[in-house]
């Protein structure tokens, strides 16, 4: 994320009035977990601080965020988004199938393997945190190269750099491909021959009705992300709206999502405040 973006949505964010933000009582009772990034997002597994509770993700349950470099938040503010989408949509971060619970969701995700991110699809949510018109160039010089249409059996080789500046980094199958008129850039490695034909799996192709269901699906969840995205901007007063114009989609989810918090922050002080009075007052 470039400096200018970074200072602008922090100057915003400083300038949001915390009680313009929704204040309804669903919403509560959904965000009664708030976010620690010390926490797992899968399991109880608490970390000292962000960098180490990334590397357990990465490790315990395979979360890798891809493409950091392209991000236009702080990994912190992707990582506070998805424990929204767990714990108050209670839904997959994959296949974004919603389950009764939080608890329920994690224990899906788990199972199923679904303890991961997708940007590769269009229409994925998580695509508005990423801007993929940078250069091709990483910042270690390393060069990176465009996985073309077409190309099956490759090795996508990525690497996510923590808070800290720590580098990690991730080894998966390619089984799936970017359109070649993307720009999001992933180190590649051709696998041998044998693996390449191995990875051709002749499989039939999903029916016309299936297709239409999944597009029917995913079409009903981005217009439900939307609206409640458009209500949290209908609860800001005018003015507050007005300086989110200039952001882009993913700067104003950003925004939103950290105004929010401090909202809820300011919530628990002030409860704490109230019962160390009657406290105070019963001796």
């Amino acid at each position: 994320m470039s400096t200018n973006s970074h200072d602008s949505t922090r100057g915003i964010e400083e300038g949001l009035s915390l009680l313009s933000v929704n204040d309804d009582s669903a919403d509560r009772q959904k965000s009664d977990i708030q976010f620690d990034h010390t926490q797992c997002l899968f399991c109880k597994h608490s970390s000292i601080d962000l960098d180490e509770n990334l590397e357990h993700m990465l490790k315990r349950h395979g979360l890798f965020i891809p493409d950091s470099s392209h991000l236009v938040v702080d990994i912190e503010t992707l990582a506070e988004y998805l424990h929204l989408v767990i714990f108050v949509y209670f839904e997959c971060l994959y296949c974004g199938s919603q389950r009764s619970s939080a608890q329920a969701a994690q224990q899906h995700m788990v199972g199923k393997g679904h303890c991961k991110i997708d940007i590769l699809s269009e229409d994925s949510e998580f695509r508005d945190f990423y801007d993929f018109h940078s250069t091709s160039d990483d910042s270690d010089g390393r060069t990176i190269k465009l996985v073309p249409e077409g190309s099956n059996g490759v090795v996508v080789e990525e690497s996510m750099r923590l808070p800290s500046g720590k580098l990690l980094s991730h080894r998966t199958e390619g089984k799936r491909r970017l359109n070649q008129h993307r720009t999001t850039y992933t180190k590649v490695r051709s696998l041998p021959p044998t693996s390449q034909s191995t990875a051709l799996d002749i499989s039939r192709p999903p029916s016309d009705t299936a297709l239409s269901r999944s597009a029917q699906y995913e079409s009903n969840k981005i217009a439900k992300r939307d609206a409640t995205f458009h209500n949290q901007l209908a609860t800001l007063r005018a003015a507050d709206r007005m300086s989110l114009m200039h952001l882009s989609r993913s700067q104003q989810k950003a925004v939103i999502i950290k105004a929010r918090k401090q909202v809820e922050k300011a919530r628990r002080d002030e409860n704490e405040m109230l019962l160390k009075r009657q406290i105070k007052a019963n001796r």
